[in-house]
């Protein structure tokens, strides 16, 4: 039977105990959630959106995806970039200051090094007809707005 020693006259003292290493499973763990997080096959994007808050938190998703991202409101800006820089997909507001999102899919897709870049629509509007227009100027995703972080 074990009996508890009384300590009336120990020293206190700094003892470093040792952690120990991660066993070779919580390392795999670690590193499947890490790559989880890597979208397959996406490394660059680029969002290109004149609200602020939608462009801002469809960027941190992407950085949170470990996706090299890049945004900027100015579709003329946008457009010179998507000439001399591939993108493995572009995030576009459908309603900006010309050229606005469906023109500057159907230049995307008629030629440069993003014409086969996924191109994502953001917009408001729903209707079947405006649908119909986004998919035939190449667009191959919508996201509906108002984007809500929950």
């Amino acid at each position: 039977m074990n009996l508890p020693v009384p300590m009336q006259n120990a020293v206190k003292s700094h003892v470093n105990i040792p952690t120990p290493s991660p066993r070779p499973d919580q390392r795999i763990r670690t590193e499947v959630v890490q790559n989880e997080a890597r979208v397959a096959g996406i490394e660059k994007a680029l969002v290109i959106d004149d609200h602020l808050p939608t462009s801002e938190f469809i960027g941190e998703v992407l950085r949170a995806c470990e996706i090299e991202t890049y945004n900027t409101s100015d579709s003329k800006l946008a457009e010179a970039r998507l000439r001399h820089e591939k993108f493995d997909v572009v995030f576009v507001d459908a309603k900006m200051p010309p050229p606005d999102g469906l023109e500057l899919a159907r230049r995307i897709r008629a030629s440069g090094p993003n014409k086969r870049a996924t191109i994502v629509m953001v917009t408001g509007e729903q209707g079947s007809h405006f649908m119909q227009r986004v998919f035939e100027a190449g667009v191959n995703f919508v996201v509906l707005k108002p984007v809500d972080r929950q």
